[in-house]
């Protein structure tokens, strides 16, 4: 089966284009339909106008993604304050310990090194 080139030198509506105006500003449009697109983009004020409207929409939802993304880092930034104390509060309990039951360890040490040379 033949694949039917576009007329470049016919005239499309402005329905049309502006139908295609998302994927054309996406890039999903193929090489002559870009083509067309862009003639008749150069020669309508109102698609003209429809395309810099699709564009700037484009601009304010990738700003938005990049504000959320940082919006994200800075949670995560907090997150780690959050976990770095959370472990903190688990260690010192376990280090308390620890240090009671060597202090206690020791001191019951001289107890019994005392009591056994005086007593």
């Amino acid at each position: 089966m033949q694949q039917t080139d576009y007329n470049t030198n016919a005239q499309i509506s402005c329905g049309i284009i502006q139908d295609l105006l998302v994927s054309y500003c996406d890039g999903l449009t193929a090489d002559n339909v870009a083509a067309m697109i862009q003639e008749h983009l150069e020669e309508c004020p109102a698609c003209k106008e429809r395309h810099a409207e699709i564009m700037q929409q484009r601009r304010l939802e990738e700003e938005q993604e990049l504000s959320r993304g940082r919006s994200f880092v800075r949670k995560l930034k907090n997150m780690r304050y959050y976990m770095v104390g959370g472990v903190i509060g688990l260690i010192s309990p376990v280090v308390l310990l620890l240090l009671w039951y060597l202090i206690a360890s020791v001191k019951s040490y001289f107890e019994m090194m005392f009591y056994s040379y005086f007593g």
